[in-house]
């Protein structure tokens, strides 16, 4: 499985610096910042994080629902944690990461009668 999700994210998963302009100003919109004490994430608060997000859906462009981050958290958990530590520390993340999905649903419009 390890040699499967190897390959698969190999492609996609290149570490790149971010625009500073356009991070200058999306952080000074930012009003509430992290003590240095606080940018450390832990593992038992990314679980919580995970566990409060919408089930049924799919985070990220992996295709992977948040029910298989749940179900499969004490073999990805640490891996996970160390990654997002990383890219805070760093400052980087890589190229997937910065990619998001929107799907649109049809939704029926409800008609009213006279």
């Amino acid at each position: 499985m390890c040699h499967l999700l190897r390959s698969f994210f190999s492609d996609t998963s290149s570490a790149s610096p971010c625009n500073p302009a356009a991070q200058a100003d999306l952080l000074s919109n930012v009003s509430v910042k992290l003590s240095p004490v606080q940018t450390i994430l832990s593992h038992g608060k990314c679980f919580a994080a995970f566990k409060g997000m919408t089930h049924g859906t799919t985070p990220g462009c992996d295709g992977l629902p948040m029910g298989f981050n749940l179900r499969f958290w004490s073999v990805i958990g640490a891996d996970l944690v160390l990654v997002l530590n990383s890219a805070f520390a760093s400052g980087l993340i890589c190229h997937s990461q910065c990619r998001g999905v929107i799907t649109l649903s049809f939704e029926k419009a409800a008609v009213s009668t006279p």
